[in-house]
């Protein structure tokens, strides 16, 4: 059966992709999610398990996620200056950074992946490329059993992921936020 750490949306050695268009919220989803899993914070989902979590941030400077975690933090409750174990590489690739990820999950004893984001994969290809999205996803699986990743819809359409099904194949749950 199914153990979830937060329920419904993550499940343990599962993925999660999360996807939108940009601007939506994606990525403080994501930030909420750390905080509440890694405090034990029920504030806004049912926590089954904590877990610790390394966010991989290959999208945004260092300096705007410390910003977005104050943020985060103050409305879970929780001191603005709470760590979280970050990774950040803006313009970096997942293969770039990849064997720098393994040392610092190994280091920081993570059991959690936050990705942000699927769209900075640098996977060899289009993301439309079965291939290039199986790759993608077993660096993610082969990284942490636990992950919870970011992509984004196509223009137009908000109802999947943009590129290869194989995101959603590998998705144990996809979650599409929505904004107003």
């Amino acid at each position: 059966t199914a153990k979830y750490l937060l329920k419904p949306y993550v499940l343990s050695e599962a993925g999660t992709i999360i996807y939108a268009p940009p601007g939506t919220g994606k990525s403080y989803t994501a930030l909420a999610m750390a905080v509440s899993l890694q405090y034990g914070v029920e504030r806004v989902w049912s926590l089954v398990n904590t877990a610790q979590p390394l966010y991989i941030n290959l999208e945004r400077s260092a300096r705007s996620m410390v910003a977005r975690l104050a943020r985060v933090n103050r409305a879970l409750g929780k001191e603005a200056d709470s760590a979280l174990c970050f990774l950040n590489a803006r313009g970096r690739t997942l293969s770039d950074i990849y064997e720098s990820a393994l040392r610092t999950i190994r280091q920081e004893g993570c059991d959690l992946v936050i990705y942000d984001s699927i769209s900075r994969s640098g996977g060899g290809g289009s993301m439309s490329g079965d291939e290039v999205a199986n790759r993608i996803m077993d660096m993610l699986n082969a990284l942490c059993p636990t992950w919870i990743a970011i992509g984004h819809s196509p223009r137009g359409d908000e109802s999947h992921i943009f590129g290869s099904q194989m995101f959603d194949a590998a998705a144990d749950v996809a979650i599409q936020t929505r904004s107003q």
